[in-house]
């Protein structure tokens, strides 16, 4: 039989997991346009990226579609960043530094609601939903070939990772968070999927916590630059904490990634 033979049932698979991943971006869409609470954020971008990863394997002509998708999906990633560091600092706003800050972030990220729900309102779910409509042809070799290709890259920046370098534990967060979300998708349209999923997720979480924390180091910084008059010492206190967790979050890495 010919390898590239497009069996039907992997193609009835395909538009199915399709549709559902579309029905609950859609949902979300529309929930997003009211609320842009923490959960709503997160929600919408997992999904984007379930989106994204079924479109990657569908076979489909979709280079429009993903690349709204991609454009909605970075645009909320500031407010994403955002929510996460007021998240962390909902406990430690005591301090006059904290709290100045805190307050710093609540205006930015009053400011990005109404960006990206201004950004939301303008998507057509209409037009994006027509370009769902073309068949799915993708042979089910060719969809295992993929995800074994990203599985293949994912060990290789594994290894290189060990080294405890930025730019290599950057492609490797990178390549697990698309790693996760491609063999969620293979396994929705396979039933199996060559991605050992829980370590592949364990090793996202860790190395996106690493970079929210930089990435709250990083405002800290700025912010303690423009605000040279107010007292920060609660602010230093609050990185040094930050720099002592990144380290061990590194040593669990190392072992367990």
């Amino acid at each position: 039989m010919n390898e590239r033979h497009f069996s039907i049932p992997t193609s009835k698979a395909i538009n199915k997991v399709l549709q559902r991943e579309w029905l609950a971006y859609r949902a979300l869409v529309k929930e997003s346009r009211k609320l842009l609470s923490e959960p709503h954020v997160h929600d919408l971008r997992v999904q984007i990226q379930r989106f994204l990863a079924t479109l990657e394997l569908s076979g489909t002509n979709d280079r429009s579609l993903r690349k709204q998708l991609k454009k909605t999906k970075k645009q909320m990633s500031p407010l994403r960043d955002v929510q996460v560091e007021l998240a962390f600092l909902k406990d430690n706003s005591a301090d006059e530094g904290l709290n100045t800050f805190k307050k710093h972030l609540e205006k930015r990220e009053a400011k990005l609601i109404t960006k990206v729900k201004k950004h939301l309102r303008r998507i057509s779910l209409s037009e994006q939903k027509n370009q769902l409509n073309g068949p799915t042809r993708i042979a089910r070799s060719e969809i295992n070939g993929h995800v074994r290709t990203l599985l293949l890259r994912y060990k290789k920046d594994q290894k290189a990772s060990l080294q405890g370098k930025p730019e290599t534990l950057h492609r490797l967060r990178l390549d697990a968070k698309h790693l996760r979300y491609l063999g969620e998708a293979q396994k929705s349209i396979l039933g199996v999927t060559d991605v050992n999923l829980p370590l592949v997720k364990k090793t996202q979480t860790i190395l996106g916590r690493l970079q929210d924390e930089t990435e709250l180091l990083k405002n800290i910084d700025h912010f303690i630059e423009n605000k040279r008059h107010l007292p920060n010492p609660a602010l230093k206190t609050l990185k040094h904490e930050i720099a002592i967790k990144q380290k061990k979050l590194l040593k669990v890495c190392q072992n367990q990634c």
